[in-house]
């Protein structure tokens, strides 16, 4: 923890750099890295009447900036260190949390969720992804550090009767003539690409040029390519009506062009910093000149070795002819009947345009009724909502799930629903655990459903698992199912599940094939409930490994493992009333004694507990996070166990409930010093922390 007048002075900094920042409408950017960095500053002192005091004038613009965040083009861990300042805001606005700063919080973290499952190569650009075309920013500070992101352009050409004018929005350097310069150039080439396809017949234009998520002033000429293909787009819309023209993939594009449309390389340096950037993306494609192709596939050989299953093409490219007539990048077709009809009607007078817009809003209306494909869920009392990439609810299903999930969050909603493209041909299938099974042998029992509707179930999943302990002899077969995650091996799309005894304390993992819901592989035994879990390949070599957390009902101590994916069939280590008969034993890669808190020891409850969640993964040292709460079933209640990726050392962050709980016990006396949130405490937590590597003691 850090002393209250170095951070002071180091606050003191940031708040001027900001100012600056703000003064001037610089890097959005930048601005949100110094808060973060403040926000981490201030949290280390511990003292939250210093942190409300120094941040209070600032939650405003700070959530202005998260808001205009996006975790594609970003190193994963610069977007952790964004989420973790968020998360540290949060503790310690426990009792006003701002609604925003929640839901900005969620979707980063799910865009660095898929982010992370793009570079460990779970998924790739499908037909959810729209092709599109970006350029990388590079953004300076004063101190020279540098930072990337994604940006797109969107153009809108109006013919007039007066000298051709370009403007552009929102911010630009007007100082800086490179950028203007490469606008004009970028519209003389949009002209010649169309001169081959369709004719242009008016001479002066309105060009609009808006830069769309206006981090900061633009200068330069990098995005010169990228601009002139947008105007290439626009000049088609305009003049060549029978024809629809744009990107065919997710597409990243660097460097200006000339007057000859041949693609300007940008150096050494910015290559390497945007070959970055392409890389943490779900792009398809990063086009560079030929000039650049070494340096950029060079970057890309390195970046791979941490993460050898992400695919990104990179492609040395001189001219932007060579692009529009490369069918994967640019697709050029006639458009439909229907389209061209509608054109047609929008060049005759008022009536026929009232009609089109009549047809659009209708065309619009009816894609919003129509769109069946499930992208998205909410849970309401027994039920889950479907819904459609506009947001409308599609269709319903009966869920045995409370509404107590949507206050525990994501994390742990994806345990009882998820959307996943089982069989690959773009439609998404809704998997529900808690839902209540339509047909078969288990019909009207609750149990794990794959459906397309509520009428179209692919497959349903019902637990039949016998097992007796040296207890119990006589074990129900009833059990709670709930979804960990989907992970390809050897070709075949598996589904882990995890399930757990409604009577009493056994729990298992294994995985059924994802196509036909058939239970496939080993079966990993706990005696006690399994709570957390999450498939990841924490260490980039292809493999994936399964992480769990789960309550030992013998040793009654929480433990957090990694097991080796296929399971092999076999049951954790117990004390002997709880072993499971005819089942044995199997030493794991890695067992890891979770602490306990002293939180138990006075009359309100009487164990720390793990809430049930999917746990999370990031890139950076703390590789794997488990949650240990001293309120049953609450997340981000008690401290955080992040285990780094050498898979021994770890790091415990305390949340700001379990803080001021703990620390009114200790005030009152009824539990013993130090306060919690300190190095004294931390490491006590730490001390009782024991791992074992195929069982082995290494801690």
């Amino acid at each position: 923890m850090k002393n209250r007048l170095s951070s002071y002075k180091e606050i003191i900094e940031l708040t001027s750099a900001i100012d600056t920042l703000l003064a001037s409408g610089g890097s959005k950017g930048f601005l949100l890295l110094y808060y973060s960095r403040m926000i981490m500053l201030l949290s280390d002192t511990g003292d939250e009447a210093f942190f409300e005091a120094n941040f209070r004038l600032h939650e405003g613009p700070y959530l202005d900036s998260l808001k205009m965040y996006g975790a594609a083009g970003h190193d994963p861990g610069h977007t952790g260190l964004i989420l973790t300042a968020a998360e540290s805001l949060k503790k310690f606005s426990s009792h006003n949390v701002n609604q925003e700063l929640i839901n900005q919080t969620e979707r980063i973290r799910r865009e660095k969720i898929r982010l992370d499952d793009v570079l460990q190569g779970k998924v790739t650009s499908g037909p959810e992804q729209a092709a599109a075309l970006l350029f990388p920013v590079i953004d300076t500070d004063a101190g020279g550090e540098s930072l990337t992101h994604l940006e797109s352009i969107s153009v809108k050409i109006i013919p007039v009767n007066k000298e051709t004018r370009f403007i552009i929005h929102p911010t630009y350097r007007s100082q800086d003539p490179v950028l203007g310069a490469q606008v004009k150039t970028s519209f003389e080439n949009a002209l010649i690409l169309s001169s081959g396809i369709f004719t242009v017949p008016q001479k002066e234009f309105d060009v609009y040029v808006t830069f769309n998520s206006a981090i900061g002033d633009y200068s330069g000429d990098s995005f010169g390519a990228v601009l002139a293909l947008e105007m290439f787009f626009e000049l088609n819309r305009l003049y060549n009506k029978s024809t629809d023209a744009g990107a065919a993939a997710r597409m990243i594009i660097s460097g200006g062009v000339n007057e000859n449309g041949q693609i300007k390389p940008i150096g050494q340096k910015s290559t390497i910093l945007k070959t970055r950037a392409a890389f943490y993306s779900d792009a398809d494609y990063f086009i560079v000149s030929p000039e650049d192709e070494h340096t950029a596939k060079a970057e890309l050989s390195e970046l791979q070795k941490k993460f050898p299953l992400r695919k990104l093409k990179i492609p040395g490219i001189e001219d932007l002819r060579e692009i529009t007539q490369r069918r994967y990048f640019v697709t050029i077709k006639r458009k439909s009947v229907p389209k061209r009809a509608a054109l047609f009607l929008r060049r005759n007078a008022f009536a026929a345009a009232i009609t089109v817009m009549l047809i659009f809003t209708l065309g619009l209306y009816l894609a919003y009724r129509t769109d069946k494909n499930p992208v998205d869920y909410e849970f309401g009392e027994g039920i889950v909502k479907i819904k459609n990439k506009f947001g409308n609810v599609i269709w319903t299903a009966e869920a045995k799930v409370s509404t107590a999930p949507v206050r525990m969050g994501l994390s742990h909603m994806n345990l009882f629903c998820r959307i996943i493209d089982i069989d690959g041909d773009g439609k998404n299938e809704v998997l529900i655990s808690e839902a209540k099974i339509k047909e078969g042998e288990h019909r009207g029992k609750t149990g794990l459903v794959c459906m397309r509707a509520p009428d179209d179930i692919l497959w349903s999943y019902y637990a039949t698992d016998t097992v007796k302990s040296v207890k119990e002899p006589l074990i129900p077969v009833e059990y709670s199912i709930k979804i960990i995650d989907t992970v390809t091996i050897n070709d075949s799309k598996q589904l882990y599940i995890f399930i757990h005894n409604n009577a009493t304390f056994p729990s298992a993992v294994y995985a059924l094939d994802a196509k036909t819901g058939k239970k496939t592989g080993g079966t990993l035994w706990s005696s006690g409930h399994v709570c957390q879990a999450g498939i990841f390949d924490y260490n980039s070599d292809g493999k994936y490994e399964l992480f769990f957390a789960r309550r030992d009902n013998g040793f009654y101590q929480n433990f957090l493992h990694m097991a080796e994916l296929p399971l092999k069939t076999g049951q954790i280590r117990s004390t002997d009333p709880y072993r499971l008969l005819d089942i044995d034993y199997i030493d794991l890669p890695l067992t890891i004694l979770a602490p306990d808190t002293d939180y138990p020891n006075h009359d309100v409850v009487s164990t720390d507990y793990l809430p049930p969640l999917v746990m999370g993964y990031t890139t950076g040292e703390d590789l794997i996070t488990f949650q240990i709460s001293h309120i049953p079933y609450l997340v981000n209640c008690g401290f955080d166990l992040k285990l780094h990726k050498d898979l021994i050392n770890t790091t415990i962050t305390i949340w700001g409930q379990f803080r001021s709980d703990r620390d009114s016990l200790v005030k009152a006396g009824i539990l013993p010093p130090p306060y919690t949130d300190t190095p004294e405490y931390i490491d006590i937590l730490q001390k009782q922390i024991k791992i074992w590597k195929y069982g082995k003691r290494v801690r």
